[in-house]
């Protein structure tokens, strides 16, 4: 609906409202509302429109085309602006979830993408194959470990995370699982000083679309915890990255060498449901990264 017709519904006549035609810059002449672009060098005529008596009829001027290409552009430079920042938000959600003051994300988290990986190893290549597949299908469970630091197991569980976020609107949630239970103790023992409480914490990890463990080998005494996650999310069929340093990682038919110690007989055995995606394993041992960006 135009704006004049807008206007007319509103006083309840066929007449351009004066208080809207001035306001656009109408004239009273024809020659008066021609004007020239100096942008796109482009004579426009104006529209004629009807006043109400005794004023028979008005001029408005009328848009170029450099005008009229930056009204059509702008509902999509806004539409665009809105994706940007729910993109932020979400991205900001995914990394700082744990921190009650919501501390900024690490500029190189914001940075790790596949692309950006190296494959330096064969290890590193097999790994960034079984994460391009994991964004492809987007289910299952998947395992990086190595028996080496700074292979780039973070870099790549944290580039598949911003690649969900960017490309699917995922809800992701990454965690250095030390600071997941330091998180959960911390409002065992003081929960008035916290806005979340630690089921909280625990519904959140279950229910988003991507959880990331990074580092479970930091942590033992949260066996409980583990199966109370890994369980829920089994049940809704929600993948689950984790990343560890251990000197051999293997499925059995009882149980996951080298990652059951932490989370658990039961919790392991879910990982490897194949009625959810199933389990990959990736192992990176090689050269720390970090010493060669150096």
């Amino acid at each position: 609906m135009s704006e004049f017709t807008k206007a007319a519904k509103v006083v309840g006549a066929i007449y351009y409202p004066q208080a809207v035609f001035e306001r656009r810059g109408g004239k009273m002449s024809e020659e008066e509302a021609i004007w020239n672009c100096a942008t796109c060098a482009e004579t426009v005529k104006p529209t004629q429109v009807p006043l109400k008596p005794p004023r028979p009829c008005g001029y408005l001027p009328g848009k170029c085309a450099c005008q009229r290409q930056e009204q059509a552009v702008k509902p999509r430079l806004a539409a665009w602006r809105e994706e940007e920042e729910q993109r932020q938000k979400r991205r900001e959600r995914c990394y700082t979830w744990l921190s009650p003051d919501r501390q900024p994300i690490p500029r190189e988290w914001q940075t790790m993408t596949l692309q950006r990986f190296e494959q330096e190893q064969p290890m590193q290549a097999d790994a960034f194959i079984a994460a391009m597949a994991f964004v492809g299908r987007r289910s299952g469970n998947l395992i990086f470990w190595s028996s080496t630091n700074g292979s780039g197991k973070t870099h790549l569980a944290t580039a598949i995370c911003n690649q969900l976020l960017q490309e699917y609107k995922w809800s992701c949630r990454f965690a250095g699982t030390y600071d997941l239970f330091r998180a959960i103790e911390a409002r065992w023992d003081n929960p008035e000083n916290y806005q979340e409480s630690y089921s909280d914490l625990v519904r959140e990890a279950v229910r988003c679309d991507l959880l990331v463990l990074d580092d479970i080998g930091r942590t033992r005494k949260f066996r409980k915890e583990f199966d109370e996650i890994l369980d829920g999310r089994h049940q809704r069929g929600k993948p689950t990255i984790i990343t560890l340093n251990a000197e051999r990682v293997a499925v059995t038919d009882r149980e996951i060498v080298g990652v059951s110690e932490y989370i658990g007989v039961a919790a392991s055995d879910r990982l490897c449901d194949t009625s959810v995606g199933g389990l990959v394993i990736c192992e990176m041992s090689g050269p720390s990264w970090r010493r060669r960006k150096r």
